[in-house]
């Protein structure tokens, strides 16, 4: 198996608020895991932590800091060394659990210890991941929200708000608008609940009993652990009836069992790579890179192709794009390399794949390549684009042209996640020409649309009506084979 990243769920960075919330894993236990985990192979651990638990002090956010020194310490006691990655998330009390009446802590307090953590485990040369603060206070009003909050969801989507779980798209400020048109305080959904207050899903029965919840509360306040009931006495909770529902544990099995037994490996020759070119038109040019991505692991599977998979716990068919044609651009030149089992043709890969593609994506041709053959990312050094554009962006197009064309440089500045890239596309642009209402292009880097905007001197939504399409890319020549020495 590939060892990537190994994971561990703490929780709590003490002893005592693992005892609260029933972990049932202590320091010692942690570092002993650890250090096997080191020992097996693997140079990365993932710890998971909750900052705002119930009875939780500055002390335990501290024990984060120090008990994730102390697992990264393990590497090097098992004589590897290793890596370890500190995610810390917020936590969000939910219904139906015993902290359902428990108060979430503030965006001001997450904001805080987490302004505590970064520096300190930096300082120990850990990296720490987390959660934005707002996000987390959102999630906590709609975890223990009423009804009241359709009207605040309905207004935010009115406002724009959309796929609120990626902070890229989360907007504070839409949604504080949101809040402030509706009446409604998140804060209220932030509170401590009363022991004997209604609650909104008071009328949902979930099988655990409130007096058993109740009851966990007061354990856990206490750090009184709860056995596992697989192992101990029944808890009382509620869910099993005892003849419907009731406890049903299987027998351990010897590891290396399998529910089925796996069929034997055919001894396979050496893999080949099968360069393909397809065309992606019509309403397949709205898919994405990762939706074409998944179109094709699907064909492969369906046309069972005799595939070459990565290793590891996710495997995945070996086959990699020339580059990602941008959303809406229809090609006519997509390039894909496929690593497949040595004794598949290149013909009978284009058919078994034609039968099972979907309309607008067809394979148009396949040859084998040397299996060490450069990346195609790696050897493409033009793409010719044509762009379609409606009549009534194509006046004086050709004098247009060719004032481009007289450009010594037309800088482009292009921002994206936070990072800025900078080129020119006057120097990227090798060939340019106009023929009644259609540009035609040799580019190298950048896409159809940043030249049409900078040739016609109109923003990119202008050419939302136009036709883009991908002509022909043009490869590097491969280099000679070099003799092999005797």
């Amino acid at each position: 198996v590939r060892k990537t990243g190994f994971t561990l769920a703490p929780e709590a960075g003490s002893d005592r608020l693992r005892s609260v919330i029933n972990k049932g894993i202590t320091e010692e236990d942690l570092l002993e895991n650890a250090r096997a985990v080191y020992s097996a192979g693997w140079r990365l651990i993932k710890l998971y932590f909750m900052i705002g638990l119930p009875t939780e002090t500055m002390e335990d956010v501290e024990r984060i800091v120090e008990i994730s020194r102390e697992v990264k310490r393990q590497g090097k006691w098992a004589g590897s060394g290793g890596d370890v990655n500190v995610s810390v998330s917020s936590f969000v009390p939910k219904p139906h659990t015993p902290f359902q009446w428990e108060p979430q802590i503030s965006e001001e307090e997450i904001v805080e210890k987490q302004r505590y953590l970064r520096p300190a485990l930096k300082k120990k040369k850990l990296i720490m991941k987390w959660q934005d603060a707002s996000l987390s206070g959102l999630e906590g009003v709609f975890a223990r929200g009423d009804r009241r909050l359709s009207r605040l969801l309905i207004e935010a989507h009115r406002l724009g708000c959309r796929f609120d779980g990626w902070w890229e798209h989360f907007d504070r400020s839409k949604w504080g608008e949101a809040f402030e048109n509706t009446g409604i305080e998140p804060t209220f959904y932030h509170r401590r609940r009363e022991l004997d207050e209604p609650l909104p899903w008071d009328h949902i029965d979930c099988g655990v009993r409130r007096e058993f919840l109740l009851a966990e509360r007061e354990a856990a306040l206490a750090g009184a652990p709860t056995p596992d009931c697989r192992a101990g006495e029944c808890t009382g909770c509620g869910v099993c009836d005892f003849e419907e529902i009731k406890l049903r544990l299987n027998e351990p099995v010897p590891f290396g069992t399998f529910a089925c037994q796996p069929p034997p490996q055919e001894a396979s020759e050496l893999a080949q790579k099968i360069r393909i070119r397809f065309e992606k038109l019509g309403r397949m040019r709205y898919l994405s890179h990762l939706e074409m991505l998944t179109l094709f692991i699907r064909a492969v599977g369906r046309a069972r192709i005799p595939m070459r998979y990565s290793q590891g716990f996710h495997p995945h068919p070996k086959f990699s794009f020339a580059t990602a044609l941008s959303v809406g651009i229809e090609s006519h030149a997509e390039y894909m390399d496929m690593e497949v089992d040595s004794g598949f043709s290149a013909q009978a890969l284009k058919e078994a794949l034609n039968a099972t593609l979907p309309e607008g994506v067809r394979v148009l041709e396949a040859e084998i390549v040397p299996i060490k053959s450069p990346a195609l990312s790696v050897i493409m050094e033009r793409v010719r684009y044509r762009v379609t554009l409606p009549e009534s962006l194509a006046v004086e197009l050709p004098a247009k042209v060719a004032a481009f064309l007289a450009l010594e440089s037309s800088p482009l500045r292009r921002e994206k996640k936070g990072k800025v890239v900078e080129f020119d596309l006057r120097h990227q642009l090798s060939e340019l020409s106009a023929d009644g209402c259609v540009l035609e292009m040799l580019v190298g880097r950048g896409k159809p649309v940043e030249f049409a905007s900078a040739i016609l001197g109109l923003p990119a939504d202008a050419f939302k009506d136009a036709r883009l399409e991908k002509l022909e890319v043009l490869f590097a020549p491969a280099p000679e084979e070099l003799p092999v020495a005797c």
